[in-house]
Formats: structure tokens, C-alpha cells, sequence
């Protein structure tokens, strides 16, 4: 079974469910969750505080695009360099974040001169009172997490904690799979039936899955190459239910239905509970609120719980590490085709077609 990036909350853990009865560990998601790394650890793979953020005077941001991967983020930031209480450095491949930035440099050996004091941003980072680093989801954070601890021992990151680094996950649901302990599958493997839930794309399932039965279950019919499909299962659109995800600051956020199912329709989850019922027959209940009670609840406490706060725990490792260069990516895809539920949107379709390409100026660039 492989999850796509929209899934919400009670989808992954009855997905989680379905395949523990079944006997298979066979659950993966579309979504990069390669990029993090020790999911022991909460604060490893979710982003933290924007509260905590907010205070900061200077922030390191290495590998992404917040503009249009977070933009409710870049909006913060911002706010917070118009007012001349945060300067921002960037790594990476050119950007336009709509705010003044230092761009340090692009690959690695960028990053290495700045912790080791050898680039001008290396004052602020040395002078700061309360600094913060944004790595972007595209690379392997776990290389980059281990470089910057390494290299803050030379002084120019002064008590450096893991609280100073925040992980961007760019999904809504990507918390929800490190929380649970899905990831995406790493190496090519064959499977007799695959059931995917809002995948963005079918071609690269059938492509390694020639001879399988793909059951693809989701709501948005943008779907890149669903034909490529042997069985639908249609399934209500997001404001059609109601639903959790855990967001980038470890809140269980609820969203609620916005009008009545249209068609011959069900949430996910229902279509779920029904093939967990053939395995136990006592599972099924039209009570969700209850279903989740029962379920769940022992394992997952804070489901059934309202703007809940996941607690943070972390440790510090010390561990060897070899630093190869490298060109520190972005997640750099088209914001109008990224997923089959913006595909969906006439009114996004009309940006993308009145989409002019602008050249941007970038400001203090060192």
C-alpha cells in the first residue's frame, strides 16, 4: 500500500491497521521521507515552534524555497526582515523569497566556510543571540543535521542544540508518516496488488508492477496516468469530511466538512474500516469518534484530542562523518502542477496559463 501526500491522519493509522492484520509491513508513502532520519525522535523529523522561530535574529535557511513550499513561513520571516529584527541566509540554487537575503553560496563547501568562519555571513551567525537553520526536504537531512553539529565546534555557531535546527516538511501528511513510521520505499520491489490511496502519479507503480492489480483509492481525477488504474474507488474530497493531520509544529489540527457528500462517495477511511472488517468483524462502527476510541486510543492517545501538542524530546549524538561536497538542492517543481488536488482547480489552471516568467533581482547578495 502506498499513501499519498494528502492523506489525512485516521487514513494512515487505519491504513497501518489493515496491514498489520494482514500480516505485511508492505506500507510506504510517495512522499520524500528519506530526507530525515532517527524517527525515534519527534524533533528529528518534525519542524518545531514558529513561536520559538519568531525570536530569532538570525536564520540560516539551506535548501529550499519558502516561498513556495511554505509560504505561511516566508510570510513570518519576512514580516521579521521588513522590521530589521532578522537577518537571512540562504544556500542553494537562486531564489526570490520577496525579502533582502545573503546568498552564501550552493553546494556544501558553502556551508562548511561559513561554519568554519571563512565567509562574511559567518559574523552575524558568531554574534547572534538566538539564531535558527531551515534545512529544505529535497536533500538527505541527516547528512547535512550531522555536518552542522560537527562543524559547530569551531566556534561560529555558538550553543548549538538540535532545537536550532528545523527539519521543513512540505507535505500535509509527511509528520503524520514519520510520526507513524511510514517511509518511502527505497529500493524497486514487485507486488501482486497494490492499493494506492491519492498517489500524484500512477506511471512509476505500473511501470514496476507490469503484471499487479493497482486499486487506486482518492477523490481528485487530475491524477497523472490513471488509467493505468484496474479498479477506482472513489472517495470524498477534503471538504467533504472531516478530518486530522499533524501539522509542522507537532499540533493535531482538525478540519471539518464544508457541505454534504456529492455522489455514491465515502471517506477513505470508511472504504478502509470496511476491508478491516472482513479481518474483525467488531471493527466496524458508524461512531468514528468511538471507532477511534476503541481502536486506537492505547497506542495513539492524542487522536481523539483537539489542537494537542505533541511533545519534543531530543538527545545528542556525537557520530563520525565523511563530508563529500555536493550541490544543495530545492524542491523546485511547478506550485500549479504539483498535486492532483491543484490540477483539479479551474482557478489555479487559469494562474498557470497567465503564468509570465520574471527574472527577480536579489538584494545583498555578498
Amino acid at each position: 500500500m502506498f499513501l499519498g501526500s494528502t492523506t489525512d491522519l485516521e487514513t494512515t493509522m487505519l491504513s497501518k491497521h489493515l496491514c498489520n492484520l494482514t500480516g505485511s509491513s508492505d506500507l510506504y508513502t510517495d512522499v520524500n521521507c528519506s530526507s530525515c532520519f532517527d524517527y525515534d525522535f519527534r524533533s528529528n523529523y518534525a519542524f518545531g515552534s514558529f513561536e520559538d522561530l519568531q525570536n530569532s535574529d538570525v536564520c540560516l535557511i539551506v535548501g529550499c524555497n519558502l516561498r513556495t513550499e511554505c509560504s505561511n513561513l516566508n510570510l513570518l520571516i519576512k514580516q521579521k526582515v521588513q522590521e530589521d529584527s532578522l537577518k537571512v541566509g540562504y544556500i542553494g540554487s537562486t531564489i526570490d523569497c520577496s525579502y533582502a537575503f545573503t546568498h552564501v553560496g550552493l553546494d556544501t563547501s558553502s556551508l562548511i566556510n561559513l561554519l568554519k568562519g571563512k565567509h562574511p555571513f559567518s559574523y552575524e551567525l558568531k554574534k547572534a543571540k538566538n539564531f535558527s537553520i531551515i534545512l529544505g526536504e529535497r536533500f538527505n537531512h541527516n547528512h547535512i543535521y550531522r555536518m552542522i553539529m560537527k562543524l559547530s565546534v569551531l566556534g561560529c555557531l555558538n550553543n548549538l542544540t538540535y532545537s536550532n535546527i528545523y527539519p521543513l516538511r512540505t507535505s500535509s501528511s509527511s509528520v503524520s508518516f514519520s510520526e507513524l513510521g511510514i517511509t518511502s520505499l527505497k529500493s524497486l520491489k514487485k507486488f501482486d496488488l497494490l492499493l494506492l490511496m491519492g498517489v500524484n502519479d500512477l506511471k512509476y507503480y505500473r511501470a514496476n508492477n507490469p503484471n499487479s492489480f493497482i486499486i487506486y483509492v482518492g477523490s481528485h481525477y487530475s491524477v497523472y496516468n490513471l488509467e493505468m488504474a484496474d479498479l477506482i474507488l472513489p472517495a470524498s474530497v477534503f471538504i467533504e469530511k472531516d478530518f486530522k493531520v499533524i501539522n509542522l509544529e507537532n499540533i493535531i489540527k482538525e478540519s471539518k466538512s464544508l457541505r454534504k457528500v456529492s455522489g455514491d462517495v465515502r471517506p477513505e477511511w470508511f472504504l478502509l474500516l470496511v476491508l478491516i472488517s472482513f479481518y474483525n468483524s467488531n471493527a466496524f462502527s458508524s461512531d468514528k469518534s468511538s471507532l477511534f476510541q476503541n481502536l486506537f486510543f492505547n497506542e495513539y492517545p492524542f487522536i481523539v484530542k483537539k489542537n494537542f501538542k505533541l511533545p519534543e524530546f531530543t538527545i545528542t549524538k556525537t557520530e563520525s562523518l565523511t563530508i563529500n561536497k555536493e550541490l544543495i538542492g530545492q524542491n523546485i517543481f511547478d506550485f500549479y502542477n504539483n498535486i492532483a488536488m491543484i490540477r483539479s482547480s479551474k482557478n489555479f489552471k487559469f494562474c498557470l496559463d497567465n503564468l509570465k516568467q520574471v527574472k527577480f533581482k536579489k538584494k545583498n547578495v555578498a
